[in-house]
């Protein structure tokens, strides 16, 4: 999961008044809407997606700052409507916006605030975390602050180094999201609009999706609903919730329905699935019923074009059953030209790349949900293409199975033609892939699958990180041995200068060290300006006192 746009919840947090308005009519003694409705109209439109009456809010702000005089008010929230509209084309007039707010009033923090958040949309966290500073030296903490402590968290986390498979190694990566949690957790106490109040616990279940349970996730967007019923953000992730995870499409569908098109894809494909959902498990008890006929065709009436459809119900183990109705009725085929979703994803790309998820979070579950391999085999029936390429890490299905650990899934793969050999855009092979995987008893049955198929184990990825650097860094111990028979490349170092000896050094796995010894490995004592470090400072830093003397042993012995 990507980290949210930390703007949206920002400008939820950054308001100076009271919000309980709902109309943009409410008027001032200057003859314009006040700006406690106004920013509540901005927060709406936020939610909603709503680029009019983002448009909208920008037309009256700039009209009041014209005609009734400048103020600081003013100008932090026509920042904020400028930067949620669009960063890149208003980026100019949000940062001399926030500007002349500092010069008005230097001593407003929410003025210096507006500053930060122009820092956190332009990725600039020095930027941020100045603007921040000075906010905090001009009075107490609000929830202005924290919110804008927490975006910078996430700015942070998101400029976090990762490796190839999008696994984060830099541990303070976790830390900084955790810490954002925290801070909205403070942001929430101090503030007291229901509307604003609500925004900060959606926002807050975002964070905690990527560092806590979905059990505490769910809780809070039930939270951010009970304040506040018509937080639409946090009613669509909790529609998403229903379909994706529950597997209760048409209790989904029902709760979005009365909120008009919001013009997002993911609702709209939860809407018009919901009628083919209760089609398909018609068609499956009794295809030529009248009723079965008669769900198919106001299945259709909502949503003529199948192929959305079809993709959705395909990628969802849940709903597996109803891609297989559309495949075995003939109401859905798959030709030469297989259709792509708006990620360039074909149906067994997304099937593939779901098979495996959720499985990090719970290492002992069961790593392929029930009928995800049903679905898997009809698509491959039905003519699918097995060297299709998937977005994610642009790289073939193949390797995106192999990191996931899904042997069953390779196997038919394989079975269905699916090359071995094919190398991803970055240089990632499906070997590679699976010497990342945590699940080590998977990785290396998939890996002997590939080697039995002649796959190179010196095919290396654009850091040149190598498949017995990925299993000797992962701890696994029996890959790295399979891998060293194969006559994988000992010595063969990273862009960063590494090689296999010092991955295993660093993570502390002395087993793998002893294996890479025996095989001829040699320490690295090469340190420089950039600060690389020798072979046994790296198993220093791992705290794993016993591999320390056991390299300055063989140091001794080589030298």
């Amino acid at each position: 999961m990507k980290l949210v746009r930390i703007g949206v919840a920002v400008a939820a947090a950054l308001g100076m008044m009271s919000a309980h308005a709902n109309t943009i009519d409410a008027i001032g003694d200057d003859g314009f809407a006040k700006l406690d409705v106004l920013e509540t109209q901005l927060l709406r439109a936020v939610q909603r997606r709503d680029t009019r009456k983002l448009d909208e809010v920008i037309g009256v702000l700039e009209k009041r700052q014209r005609r009734a005089g400048t103020d600081a008010g003013t100008l932090v929230l026509l920042v904020r409507a400028y930067l949620e509209r669009s960063p890149h084309y208003y980026g100019r007039k949000a940062f001399e916006a926030a500007e002349r707010a500092i010069r008005l009033e230097p001593a407003n923090p929410e003025a210096h605030l507006a500053k930060a958040l122009i820092g956190i949309q332009l990725d600039c966290e020095p930027c941020a975390q100045t603007a921040i500073a000075d906010a905090e030296k001009l009075g107490r903490p609000t929830a202005a602050i924290h919110s804008a402590r927490a975006a910078a968290h996430l700015l942070k986390a998101r400029s976090v180094a990762r490796e190839p498979g999008s696994r984060s190694y830099v541990p303070d990566g976790k830390d900084a999201v955790k810490l954002a949690a925290d801070e909205l957790g403070l942001a929430i106490a101090r503030e007291s609009r229901p509307v604003h109040r609500s925004a900060l616990v959606a926002w807050k279940a975002q964070v905690v999706a990527r560092t806590g349970t979905e059990a505490e996730r769910i809780g809070l967007l039930k939270d951010a609903l009970a304040i506040d019923p018509e937080n639409v953000a946090a009613l669509r992730q909790y529609a998403i919730h229903i379909a994706y995870d529950k597997g209760e499409i048409e209790r989904a569908a029902k709760l979005i329905a009365p909120l008009g098109d919001l013009g997002d894809s993911t609702l709209r494909t939860i809407l018009a699935s919901a009628p083919y959902t209760a089609w398909a498990r018609a068609w499956s008890l009794a295809p030529d019923a009248d009723g079965t006929t008669r769900l198919l065709e106001a299945a259709r009436k909502g949503a003529p074009e199948s192929d959305e459809i079809f993709q959705f119900v395909s990628m969802q183990a849940r709903y597996g059953f109803v891609a297989r109705a559309m495949l075995a009725s003939g109401l859905y085929t798959i030709g030469p030209m297989e259709y792509r979703d708006k990620d360039g994803d074909t149906a067994l790309a997304n099937a593939v790349l779901n098979a495996g998820e959720g499985t990090e979070a719970n290492p002992g579950a069961k790593r392929l949900p029930k009928g995800a391999l049903d679905t898997v085999d009809a698509l491959i029936a039905a003519g699918a293409n097995p060297n299709a390429w998937v977005s994610r890490g642009r790289e073939p299905m193949l390797c995106a199975a192999a990191r996931n650990g899904d042997l069953p899934v390779i196997e038919r793969l394989l079975a269905a033609g699916a090359d071995p050999h094919a190398i991803a855009s970055n240089g990632t092979t499906a070997l590679l892939a699976a010497s990342q995987g945590e699940d080590h008893g998977a990785a290396v049955a998939i890996a002997k699958l590939f080697l039995d198929r002649q796959a190179r184990v010196e095919v290396n990825d654009r850091f040149n990180h190598s498949p017995l650097m990925a299993a000797s860094r992962a701890g696994n111990t029996q890959l790295v041995k399979m891998l060293l028979a194969a006559r994988a490349d000992i010595g063969r170092k990273d862009v960063d200068g590494q090689t296999a000896l010092d991955w295993a050094a660093a993570a502390g796995h002395i087993e793998i060290v002893r294996a890479l010894l025996d095989a001829g490995a040699e320490l690295n004592e090469t340190t420089d300006a950039r600060g690389r470090l020798t072979t046994i400072d790296r198993a220093t830093k791992s705290g794993n006192k016993a591999l320390v003397e056991l390299l300055k042993a063989q140091r001794r012995q080589q030298s």
